[in-house]
């Protein structure tokens, strides 16, 4: 079977014919199925696919855990609109919500865990590894409007390649908007207006417009009451939450369903046309939360009668949930999304794409409006080891007498380098918050900025860690062990003792007070080496100074751009001007040294990351461990557990850059869905090329004629309390809609549906 595997898919690349991959049935995962080191080429768990090649390997990877977000929101699987869940994963800038892609989890004994054993949860590898090599989405202007579209738009391939093509050149959503500088949301020159945006010529990718409305619970009842998806009786476009949209998007729409549902408006004041008059009536519907069992009740807005039925009094629960906690995990998440990248900055060349999105969060080159916290994160740090250095040689020196850290000399580069830190960090950002990005975009908040003339920060930061390190060289165990706890600091029945847990304890507790805590904790302070981790700051900084002129000239060659405006050939240039050949790093490159110090066990700083950042029970593994338990165990267990998916029939033509290529697979599903949706099985409904997924306007309804009660029935309550084993089969393409091969853009150009619930292969379809 691996020759046999290996010889299809090398002949695939070669000669580009469509060639059928057999499978095997799934292995069994071992003790270790979340682990990406175990797992090291996707989320599922189906070993065979490790026997591919690696680049048909790879395209599969990039795609398959996207394909399982949408497979998952469809009524019969978990019911939660997709458009919100693929935004928390996808949005270049996440100002609402974002769940982390990075976590800890104990294992309760199923899905091929072992009871209470921690693992490690890496989904970031397969969302960067789509947004990295497969889509665009991450390129859109976050001086636009990073968050504020409707993601089925932009992965499933309804509309026809131009769409896509446009929005790639553009860079911008125009799914509702024709007009770059309208601030008029009551009339929207886009798809609302009915202007120029049509559905593809292809019945299998038009067949795909039930991605926007008919997923989540109750959405085709709500349909038939005036009730958009948005603001109940909502028609037109607005602008979102805090937007900084130059245009309207389809915020009113179907992008924040779920949150819509999770806190709604008490009167669902819809319209609907009065069977007697054909008047325009309100629905008398009310939405009330249900916080105890996070859903939505549905009652008669005069009577207050329960209008579910079989008497269910809430809906909508795993959609509302996964809101709340989207909601609370928003800046955590953004943390977790670094440390998904430190881990995987490996010497390779799919590392190196990985390092090109690290540096542009961690150390950006080029502007990076909305998303520089991680900078300032290592700002942060940075100035506090001056700060710490300096009260311990000066305010504190009788404390530390006899470990040379009261040299003048030493002194004197400590304040010549407080000094400069203080007037770069005053020039170029005003202040260091990591909240700042969140209430405004900053400019020129770039590493090229901290290395240009006066403001270079970095040829003092290695001067100081050098000079500190030929200080400490000099120490027996007792003082190093008295520097690093005293240095480091730690949590001591609810006071602080110590330098940095002072100068940072604030910042890190607005990320996570879990974080705080176990960063600081006593026993976990002393396992760590603090002197590997600041001789790691120095050569950084030295990194840093020693190719100062490629950065200096990567920045003046982008400086009129935003990191979202650089398309893959810029990426790959900047990639190996920092270090990439072929994916081996240059020796002394800047990618050489920061992969090695972050993933290259035998690199002396290695070991500590890990226990800060990688292993399962590091702080940045488990600072969400408590708020990600139950949404791994209500949601994203069924995306990736052992022995959920299987997937088979994969078939590829061209490769993952080649124009018009495709790739199919079919992913057995076998894991928990909504038993109250009922499927459809009458026969696909025909989509014309006018049809509006959106369903924007007073009249919209489902396609297919229907009671209340049929579409209740047929769109399900989604509760996650409910949920009951199912058994589906979706035969997924994807395709290369891009007109470079530079650039590619892949979305889903169709899926068909099966159910194997009752022995035998019955299609399913969808109302719209």
């Amino acid at each position: 079977m691996r020759k046999l595997l290996s010889v299809l898919g090398a002949a695939t690349l070669v000669s580009a014919p469509i060639t059928s991959i057999v499978s095997c049935k799934a292995k069994t995962s071992g003790d270790n199925f979340y682990d990406p080191e175990v797992f090291e080429e996707g989320p599922f768990g189906d070993k065979e696919l490790n026997e591919l090649p690696y680049q048909i390997r790879k395209m599969v990877t990039n795609t398959d855990f996207i394909t399982k977000l949408i497979l998952l929101g469809r009524h019969e699987n978990l019911n939660y609109n997709i458009n919100e869940i693929l935004s928390m994963y996808l949005s270049p800038v996440s100002i609402a919500e974002w769940i982390p892609f990075s976590y800890s989890v104990k294992g309760n004994g199923q899905h091929g865990t072992k009871k209470d054993q921690n693992y490690s949860v890496d989904l970031g590898k397969y969302v960067n590894g789509f947004l990295n090599n497969m889509s665009p989405i991450g390129s859109v202007s976050t001086g636009y409007n990073g968050y504020g579209a409707t993601y089925a738009s932009y992965v499933m391939g309804m509309y026809g390649d131009k769409f896509y093509q446009d929005f790639f050149k553009n860079k911008r959503f125009n799914d509702f908007t024709d007009a770059e500088d309208s601030n008029d949301t009551s009339n929207p020159a886009g798809y609302n207006a009915g202007k120029n945006l049509i559905l593809s010529d292809e019945i299998t990718r038009r067949n795909l417009a039930w991605g926007i409305q008919d997923t989540g619970a109750l959405t085709n009842y709500f349909l038939t009451k005036g009730y958009q998806g948005g603001n109940p009786g909502g028609t037109a476009a607005s602008r979102g939450p805090a937007s900084s949209a130059k245009a309207p998007t389809n915020y009113d729409g179907y992008l924040f369903y779920d949150s819509h549902l999770f806190n709604p408006q008490p009167n669902l004041n819809g319209k609907i046309k009065d069977n007697v008059n054909g008047k325009l009536n309100p629905a008398g519907l009310k939405l009330v939360q249900d916080k105890e069992h996070y859903g939505v009740k549905l009652l008669d807005a005069t009577t207050d009668e329960n209008k579910l039925p079989n008497n269910k009094q809430y809906f909508g629960s795993l959609q509302s949930f996964i809101t709340e906690r989207g909601g609370e995990l928003n800046i955590a998440s953004t943390v977790s999304q670094y440390v998904s990248l430190v881990k995987n900055f490996t010497e390779s060349q799919m590392g190196s794409s990985v390092g090109t999105a690290l540096m542009s969060q961690m150390f950006p080159i080029v502007n990076n409006l909305y998303n520089h916290k991680g900078f300032n994160l290592f700002l942060l740090f940075a100035q506090a080891v001056g700060y710490a250095l300096q009260q311990m040689g000066t305010t504190d020196k009788e404390k530390y007498k006899g470990l040379g850290l009261d040299d003048v000399n030493f002194q004197k580069i400590v304040k010549d380098y407080l000094d400069l830190f203080k007037k770069s960090v005053d020039k170029i950002i005003g202040f260091l918050s990591l909240e700042l990005e969140m209430t405004m975009p900053k400019d020129n908040v770039t590493l090229p900025a901290f290395l240009s003339g006066e403001y270079d920060i970095f040829g003092k930061m290695s001067e100081l860690i050098s000079e500190f390190g030929n200080i400490a060289k000099k120490w027996n165990d007792k003082q190093k062990e008295m520097f690093k706890m005293d240095f480091v600091g730690y949590n001591d029945g609810g006071k602080t003792h110590g330098y940095l847990v002072d100068k940072l304890g604030g910042s890190i507790n607005s990320l996570s007070k879990s974080l705080t805590n176990n960063l600081f904790n006593k026993d976990f302070v002393s396992k760590l080496n603090i002197l590997d981790l600041l001789s790691a700051l120095g050569t950084t900084a030295e990194t840093f100074e020693n190719n100062k002129s490629t950065i200096l000239e990567l920045g003046e060659k982008y400086k009129n751009k935003n990191y979202g405006d650089l398309n893959n050939v810029d990426k790959v240039y900047m990639a190996k001007q920092l270090g990439n050949e072929n994916g081996k790093f240059r020796p002394g490159s800047v990618f050489k040294v920061l992969s090695d110090s972050f993933t290259n066990p035998s690199s002396k700083a290695y070991d500590t990351m890990a226990k800060i950042f990688y292993n399962p029970d590091a702080p940045f593994q488990t600072m969400v461990v408590d708020d990600m338990k139950p949404v791994h165990d209500n949601f994203l267990i069924n995306a990736i557990g052992d022995d959920n998916w299987d997937i088979s029939n994969v078939k590829i033509k061209g490769d993952s850059k080649a124009i018009d290529s495709t790739m199919s697979y079919t992913m057995e599903y076998n894991g928990m869905g909504d038993p109250t949706a009922k499927l459809y099985k009458k026969g696909q409904e025909k989509i014309d090329q006018h049809f509006n997924p959106y369903q924007q306007g007073t009249d919209a309804k489902p396609l297919v004629d229907g009671t209340d009660e049929e579409y209740m029935n047929y769109d399900g309550l989604g509760n996650f309390q409910d949920y009951q084993q199912v058994h589906h089969r979706y035969n997924v393409t994807w395709k290369n809609v891009s007109n470079s091969p530079d650039n590619p853009y892949w979305v889903i150009v169709a899926i068909d549906n099966f159910d194997l619930a009752n022995g035998k292969v019955e299609q399913f379809y969808n109302m719209y």
